[in-house]
């Protein structure tokens, strides 16, 4: 609800009057209208001509820069309401030289009196404000060991974060002191040890983070709160006794401090916040009390050298990333209380050996166990109805896991990467989908079956499942992603359902029935010749490990991407009259083929179709591609090709990448019509060129690296990019004239290193 009037604008906000802003014409006197318990942010900053605020009784908080950059104010008498003065509240107040404060005051931001007259006549050393120990003027001394007055209160945010901080080695906090303020002793680097007394209850944020070489700290029991980061990165600090008082440590409390070693949480916590304890790699040990219902996100991220964690009967919730990489880790007991769990809680606990889920979860967590790579079995509880993405994702130890009937849906990666999973899995009834990448790698796995509803398949599930000997696809099945039984080697047998309406199998091949198009084949498949299908699709038979020979029958008309991409054991195909293309990779990293006949019939060829085949010796190659096969010789790589019209392709880096280490192709001409023909341009500021007949190319790893040549009476290397070149280009003429033929010969004449 907002109030207002013609000189301010106030909310009122549950039990908090707010005054958001003074709206008047800056006057020289102000009162603050009664009823008012906050004075806002910004809700004077800058209004010069005030001399005089009058503040009523009631109001318990200064809010940010409320009175920034009234250079006009004199003085400030705060009521004894006041509790909370927060940072910049009377910052730049030039004139401001009198200033009161009562003593019940809990918090004092930093900067919240500076640049004003009372601070300027503040001599050096530790300034109090009222009973608050404010800052510390002037260059502190090196080795400088402070002591608080009797009966001061608090200590002010940053009071001694300050340029030279490092030359703080000691400091006595009275019995009288109630709050330490945040980054009170931030970055005090020569502090290494501190006791804070019965009487404080509240260690703001950063309050000492950041003190590198603090050891010990002794807390008296009294402290009720201890701030977001408090003694983060404190990281000499080996141990610390939390008082029985204590009622709630914010988020990175104790973060980074990598040699604590042990902690024990005192029983009256609640919940245990986020990342309070991450990064302590030294902890090896913690038993969370009974009370604590939620451990937060992050918790104990981190904590490599954690062998043991007791969580307790009446534990709820464990947040996300809670216990992510603790390696030393070898069990997770989660008591039945549990029913929530939260993404990667316990991912790359490699050490983990011992799980037990709770009873009652229903749901496990996007990479839940993600990396646990000790695990090696996995029992999932009755009830639990989804797994989320990636949760045994890298799992490479896991050897058994049984799906309850319960489970209806499976994410993404969920076993991908479980290498020594074996046997049969069974998915459960209630599945309908088999997501993308669910048992990637699952090398060890030989047998899948799948639930009679499933409708879909999706990309690269299976991929790389090495001993899967056969697959039976219930005739439910709709749909299939790309590569999804790609690279399963020992794959000997693929069947469909009957009835089923978009797939069907025949020779142990896996067809798209509508398409006509061969999806996936294995080591035995033999292509059905009767006209059912037209193309053979991206990875259809990409490391089928047994496969030796193969024909492609008469109709097919396309070989796709990586057809037969890996497959080192296949020794000679048979390419059919109706073949018009074969797309790229399609025989790639085949090392044991030897030759290859193209047909005629072929108008297109992609890139590095025959790249890494080692052992081919002899490829025809039709005419219409502008080559065909003239000559080989068995002893080495020796392969003639005669240019037949103006397409040119460049044959040895798109198909033959890799095929040998390095090697020489000659050429020779045998027609050059009047203008030249083909010749090649070497020098930037010559005209001269070099015949023809007296180039060699140099191709290396699959790329054009220069040119032999011969010219006036000297043999060396023309590098394509080298000194005496800084362009090579290729000119041809693309119709060499009535009457004329053109044609030109290139041999791979030798391999060399």
């Amino acid at each position: 609800m907002w109030k207002s009037n013609k000189d301010f604008e106030i909310e009122a906000r549950d039990a908090e009057v707010i005054l958001k802003k003074y709206t008047g014409e800056n006057t020289a006197e102000v009162v603050i209208p009664d009823g008012v318990t906050c004075i806002g942010k910004h809700a004077f900053t800058d209004c010069t001509k005030l001399t005089d605020v009058t503040i009523p009784d009631g109001v318990t908080s200064i809010g940010y820069c409320a009175f920034e950059g009234c250079t006009g104010l004199t003085e400030v008498i705060l009521p004894n309401s006041v509790k909370h003065i927060a940072e910049n509240a009377f910052y730049g107040c030039e004139r401001l030289a009198s200033i009161t404060i009562p003593d019940g005051v809990t918090h004092v931001g930093r900067w919240s009196f500076d640049g004003t007259e009372w601070y300027r006549g503040e001599p050096d050393g530790v300034v109090y404000i009222g009973k608050t120990a404010y800052t510390y003027k002037g260059k502190m001394p090196a080795q400088t060991k402070l002591e608080l007055k009797d009966g001061t209160t608090g200590i002010a945010g940053e009071a001694f974060f300050t340029a030279d901080n490092h030359s703080l080695v000691g400091i006595t906090i009275p019995e009288t002191v109630r709050y330490i303020g945040s980054g009170a002793f931030s970055d005090c680097k020569g502090l290494t040890e501190i006791t804070v007394p019965s009487s404080v209850r509240v260690i703001e944020n950063h309050a000492f983070s950041g003190c590198s070489s603090l050891k010990t700290v002794n807390l008296a029991n009294g402290v009720t709160s201890i701030g977001n980061c408090a003694f983060s990165g404190c990281s000499c600090l080996t141990q610390i006794s939390l008082p029985n008082s204590l009622r709630e440590i914010g988020a990175y409390a104790f973060s980074d401090c990598k040699n604590l070693k042990s902690i024990s949480i005192p029983k009256g916590m609640a919940q245990i916040d986020s990342f309070v304890f991450s990064g302590c790699t030294e902890l090896t040990e913690v038993t969370i009390p009974s009370g604590v219902t939620r451990i937060g996100n992050g918790a104990f991220k981190g904590c490599s050298a954690l062998t043991q964690a007791t969580l307790p009967n009446g534990l709820t919730g464990i947040g996300y990333q809670a216990f992510c990489g603790c390696a030393g880790l070898t069990a997770a007991v989660i008591p039945d209380s549990v029913t929530e769990i939260g993404d990667r809680a316990f991912a790359d606990c490699t050490g983990l050996t011992e799980v037990k889920l709770p009873r009652c979860l229903e749901y496990l967590a996007e990479g839940l166990f993600q990396g646990c790579t000790g695990l090696t079995e996995i029992k999932i509880p009755y009830g639990v109805e989804r797994i989320g993405t990636g949760a045994f994702e890298g799992c490479s130890g896991l050897i058994q896991a049984r799906l309850p009937k319960s489970v209806n849906e499976l994410g993404h990666r969920v076993f991908s990467g479980c290498a020594a999973l074996k046997g049969a899995v069974t998915v459960p009834d209630g599945v309908e989908k088999i997501n993308g990448l669910l048992f990637k790698g699952c090398a060890s796995l030989t047998e899948i079956n799948l639930p009679r509803g499933v409708t879909a398949i999706g990309e690269r599930a299976f991929e790389g499942c090495a001993g899967l000997l056969s697959v039976s696809l219930p005739n439910s099945v709709t749909h299939i992603g790309a590569n999804a039984f790609t690279d399963c080697e020992s794959l000997n047998r693929l069947t469909v359902g009957p009835g089923n309406r978009v797939y069907h199998a025949s020779g142990n091949c896996l067809i798209h029935t509508k398409t006509r198009k061969l999806i996936r084949g294995c080591g035995n498949s033999v292509i059905p010749a009767d006209g059912s299908i037209f193309s053979i699709g991206d990875s259809a038979f990409s490391g089928c490990g047994s496969l030796t020979a193969i024909t492609v029958p008469n109709g097919v008309t396309h070989i796709g991407q990586c057809a037969f991409k890996n497959n080192a054991a296949l020794l000679s195909v048979s390419l059919p009259a109706s073949l018009t293309h074969i797309d790229d990779s399609a025989f790639q990293g085949c090392v044991s083929l030897t030759s290859v006949s193209l047909p005629e019939s072929l108008t297109a060829l992609g890139d590095k179709v025959f790249a890494g085949c080692t052992g081919l010796r002899q490829v025809t190659m039709p005419r219409r591609l502008g080559w065909r096969k003239k000559a080989t010789c068995p002893d080495w790589v020796s392969v003639d090709y005669t240019l037949t019209d103006d397409r040119r392709k460049a044959v040895f880096d798109e198909l033959f990448c890799n095929a040998a280490t390095r090697f020489r192709i000659k050429r020779h001409v045998t027609y050059i019509d009047s203008d030249g023909g083909w010749r090649y341009h070497y020098d930037k500021s010559s005209t001269s060129y070099l015949t023809p007949e007296y180039e060699d190319m140099v191709i290396e790893n699959g790329q054009l690296i220069g040119f032999y040549v011969s010219y006036e009476g000297k043999n060396s290397i023309l590098p394509v990019n080298g000194t005496r070149s800084t362009k090579v280009v290729l000119s041809e003429h693309t119709e060499p004239g009535p009457g004329l033929e053109h044609s030109c010969e290139w041999t791979l004449e030798e391999k060399t290193k």
